[in-house]
């Protein structure tokens, strides 16, 4: 009979415990480590998240000041001091920018979003990056664009039509929708060069006279009529006259410092709310400029001595409904005949609806200097348009496009998060 010996179990017992410990040790270091690790990893991984929902913040903002650049109508669809949709970013394929997603907000404190841009305008664009979060904010300020059409001398979106052995010429450039001169015109229409939206056919080439070429013709500046309404003097509808021609503005003068129909405005800029009526103009001598709104139609009649207000070249008659000159004669009222004073046209004239020279009483030619903006124009006797050199350096503030926005310098900043 074997008798195991008690030394030698216990001692088989130690080895037992010192192995089980040991590894109990080396799970314990292993564990740590791996949890440091794991750890350190989600560290920088958030860190490399945080960093990269900046960039991607900072890419989304600039993307958007760039759409809003070219977008005809930037504000379109845009909602004043509300967040977006969370939506992938714009400005990188998605594949490429995985689980980042942004959201932006435009506030304006008119709340419009529309016309000027405000130099309150801000813009702010939060990104999301797995568990990173990163919000900027910028303000925004007008950029100052001035329209195109103010390199040409005649502007139509739509067509130039010429009555017959009639003429229109200027020394400028006619950018024009189209072109129907009568088909009894030799030469109907002259300009050094003439931008086409469609070229008029073989039959009737040769009543043009100049270069010519198919282009994408402007928009017309319609803001311009807001733009100098806003800081206009109006009229008093109730003190102007009402005759078989509508509102009758006629023998008188109107400029900075004198207004027949209400205040003065120092900067000549004065403004007629129609309601509907027609209005008629006759035998004026302005200088200033007239915003004629909610009109039928606006006559010019016989003689008219009319310039721009001040040094700067600008509109001296903006209006959203058509224009017609009638019975025009070189001769201004005999009111003004003592002064030596002649009918002139001198300045921009705009309207959104169509402009017609129909009739002279004297045959002489109606002489505009400066340009003629409208969607359609129908010429019945001649006309002459004389381009300005140029409109001033800079040209008046009003003129230019302040609708598209832009970073203003020193603006940007991080800001907190906002659920």
């Amino acid at each position: 009979m074997r008798i195991r010996s008690p030394h030698r179990a216990t001692r088989g017992g130690y080895l037992y415990i010192s192995v089980l410990l040991v590894t109990l040790v080396l799970m314990t270091i292993v564990t740590a480590s791996l949890t440091q690790a794991t750890a350190r990893a989600r560290s920088v991984g958030q860190r490399v998240d945080s960093s990269f929902a900046q960039t991607v913040a900072e890419g989304e903002l600039h993307a958007i000041i760039v759409a809003a650049r070219d977008a005809d109508d930037w504000s379109a669809g845009q909602s004043n001091a509300t967040w977006s949709a969370w939506r992938d970013p714009s400005w990188a394929n998605a594949d490429e920018i995985k689980h980042a997603t942004v959201r932006h907000r435009w506030t304006d404190p008119d709340g419009d979003l529309g016309g000027d841009v405000a130099t309150e305008l801000r813009l702010s664009v939060q990104a999301r990056v797995g568990r990173s979060r990163f919000a900027i904010e910028v303000q925004c300020e007008p950029e100052i664009r001035f329209p195109e059409c103010l390199q040409y001398s005649v502007h139509a979106s739509g067509r130039l039509s010429i009555g017959r052995d009639q003429l229109i010429q200027t020394d400028g450039t006619m950018a024009l929708g189209s072109v129907r001169p009568h088909a009894s015109a030799d030469v109907a229409v002259t300009a050094p060069n003439m931008l086409l939206g469609s070229l008029p056919t073989a039959s009737r080439r040769d009543a043009l006279w100049g270069s010519f070429a198919l282009a994408s013709l402007p928009d017309q500046p319609t803001f311009w009529i807001s733009r100098f309404a806003a800081v206009a003097t109006p009229m008093n509808l109730a003190s102007i006259p009402v005759t078989a021609n509508g509102l009758e503005l006629k023998d008188q003068t109107l400029n900075p410092l004198f207004n027949p129909w209400g205040g003065a405005n120092l900067g000549g800029f004065y403004s007629l709310d129609a309601q509907g009526s027609e209005v008629s103009i006759e035998d004026m001598w302005v200088d200033g400029t007239i915003i004629v709104q909610n009109a039928t139609k606006v006559t010019l009649r016989r003689g008219i001595r009319w310039d721009y207000a001040g040094s700067t070249p600008g509109p001296i008659l903006l209006c959203d409904c058509p224009i017609e000159v009638v019975d025009h004669e070189v001769s201004t009222s005999t009111k003004f005949l003592a002064a030596q004073q002649y009918s002139r046209l001198n300045g921009i004239i705009l309207t959104t609806g169509s402009f017609s020279a129909n009739s002279t009483s004297d045959g002489s030619t109606l002489h505009l200097q400066g340009l003629l903006s409208a969607a359609s124009i129908s010429v019945n006797f001649p006309m002459f348009v004389e381009a300005f050199p140029g409109w001033g350096d800079p040209p008046l503030d009003e003129l230019a496009d302040l609708s598209v926005p832009r970073i203003k310098p020193q603006s940007y900043r991080a800001v907190a998060w906002e659920d």
